[in-house]
C-alpha cells in the first residue's frame, strides 16, 4: 500500500513540474511577445521619422536652402517621380473633365468632332483654339513643366515662379 503511495505521489510531484515548466515556458513566450512588440513599435516610429526627415530635406534641397552633393542624385530621381506622378494626374483629371468623345453645341444639340455646323440649329461650330491656351503659359525652370503665367508657384514641382 506505501508502495502504490510512493508511486502515485511521485507520479503526482512529476504531473506538478510539467505544468510549472509548462507555465514558465508560457510566461516566457509571453514576455518575448511583448518585446517583439515593442521592438515592431518602436521600428515602424523610427521608419516614420526617417521619412519625415528625407521629406523635410527633399524640400529642403528642392527649394535650394541647403546643397548635399551626395544627395542630389537621389533628389532627381524623386523629381523624375514627382513628374511622372504630375503628369499621370493630370491626364487622369482631363480625361475625366473630358465629355465622351461628343461635345454640344449652344442649342444643347450633341456634336460630331467632324461637324463645322450644328445639325439642329445651323449655327457655325466653335472649334477651341489650342494655341491662345499655350500663349499664356511659360515654362517652369525647375521641372520645365509648362504652367499658366499668372501661377506664383508650379503645379508640378512647388518651385516659386519669378516674374
Amino acid at each position: 500500500m506505501s508502495d502504490l503511495q510512493s508511486k502515485v505521489g511521485d507520479g503526482l510531484t512529476k504531473i506538478q513540474g510539467s505544468l510549472q515548466t509548462g507555465k514558465q515556458k508560457l510566461q516566457t513566450a509571453q514576455e518575448m511577445g511583448q518585446l517583439r512588440k515593442r521592438s515592431s513599435e518602436a521600428a515602424a516610429k523610427r521608419m516614420e521619422s526617417i521619412v519625415a526627415l528625407g521629406e523635410e530635406v527633399y524640400n529642403l534641397m528642392r527649394k535650394g536652402e541647403i546643397l548635399l552633393p551626395t544627395l542630389t542624385g537621389h533628389v532627381e530621381g524623386i523629381q523624375a517621380h514627382d513628374r511622372v506622378i504630375y503628369e499621370v494626374n493630370q491626364t487622369l483629371a482631363a480625361m475625366n473633365a473630358k465629355p465622351a468623345d461628343t461635345s454640344k453645341c449652344q442649342c444643347g444639340a450633341p456634336l460630331q468632332p467632324t461637324d463645322k455646323f450644328c445639325g439642329s440649329c445651323g449655327q457655325k461650330v466653335q472649334i477651341p483654339d489650342a494655341t491662345t491656351e499655350q500663349a499664356f503659359t511659360l515654362q517652369c525652370p525647375t521641372c520645365t513643366e509648362m504652367i499658366p503665367s499668372g501661377s506664383a508657384y508650379c503645379g508640378c514641382c512647388g518651385h516659386k515662379i519669378q516674374v
